[in-house]
Order: C-alpha cells, then structure tokens, then sequence
C-alpha cells in the first residue's frame, strides 16, 4: 500500500552562532561588572541547541518578518532620538565630565541599537521555517500523489449479483 512519510526539513541557519557572533563581537566592550546583562538573556533566547519554531503558522512569516523589522526601525529610531548633548551645564562643573557623560550616552546609544539587531536574526530563522514548510508541503503532495497515482487504474466497482 502507500507509503505515507511525513518528513522534516532542518534549517540550516544557525540563529544561535549569528546571536553569539554578535555578543562575542561586542563582549570586548562590556565591563566584567555586568554580569553579561541583558545579553545573557538573549543567549538563552538563541541556546539550547537552535530556537524552537514549533506550531508556528509558515504562512504568516512574511508578515511576522515585516513586524519584526518595524519593531527594530522603530525602536533604533527611538534611540536615535536621545540627544547625547542634552545641555547639562547645571549638572556638570567641568568640560571634561561632560564629554565623558556625552561618550558614554553615544556608546550605550550604539549598543543598545546593536542588540536591538539581533532580532533579525530571528528573523532570518523564520525565513527558513518558511522555505522548510513550503519545501516539505511540496514534497508531501508529491507523495501523496505519487502513491494514489495507480489506484484508480486497478480498482472496480463491485455490483451485486444476488
């Protein structure tokens, strides 16, 4: 009879090295003091052996991806929005503290935009859930129809002959 096997298609995109690529790259700006902060949070976002995409619905990824890319648009926007310069005269009685305080603002400016980045990777990892869904639905119908191609051919219609 048919041969009914459902198979599954592994993404070959690592989203978990393309998180870690981008903690490690920015690792050396971080101070030992932070016990890794919200990166760590992200690590186990990406951790235990590559991101768990069960139950999601492949055809609503192109709409997920382009909310995904609002999202970080919007959010690196904001943070573009944060005036480093803000005047602090009143604040500050030195020049010196106040570069210092405008360096520090621009760097947390750039890293947060950083983070807020990896969540295209997700992204691209929904871009492969989508090619996998679509790739081992045509494989399926193929063997569906591969396998009830013959059966017309050989079957009859019994009549009763009492």
């Amino acid at each position: 009879m048919a041969n009914w096997e459902a198979t599954q298609t592994v993404s070959e995109f690592d989203a978990k090295q393309a998180a870690q690529a981008a903690m490690d790259g920015r690792a050396a700006t971080r101070t030992a003091a932070d016990g890794g902060g919200i990166l760590g949070s992200l690590g186990s976002l990406f951790g235990g052996g590559g991101l768990d995409v069960v139950g999601i619905n492949a055809a609503k990824v192109p709409t997920m991806r382009e909310a995904i890319r609002t999202s970080v648009s919007n959010l690196q926007a904001k943070i573009g929005e944060i005036d480093a310069n803000a005047d602090a005269s009143g604040a500050y009685k030195s020049e010196e503290i106040q570069q210092a305080v405008v360096s520090y603002v621009e760097s947390v400016k750039s890293y947060c935009s950083a983070l807020i980045s990896d969540l295209l990777a997700f992204s691209d990892k929904l871009a492969d859930v989508e090619n996998a869904w679509k790739t081992s639905s045509a494989n399926f119908a193929g063997n569906i129809s591969s396998s009830t191609s013959g059966l017309s051919d050989n079957s009859t219609v019994y009549t009763e002959t009492k």
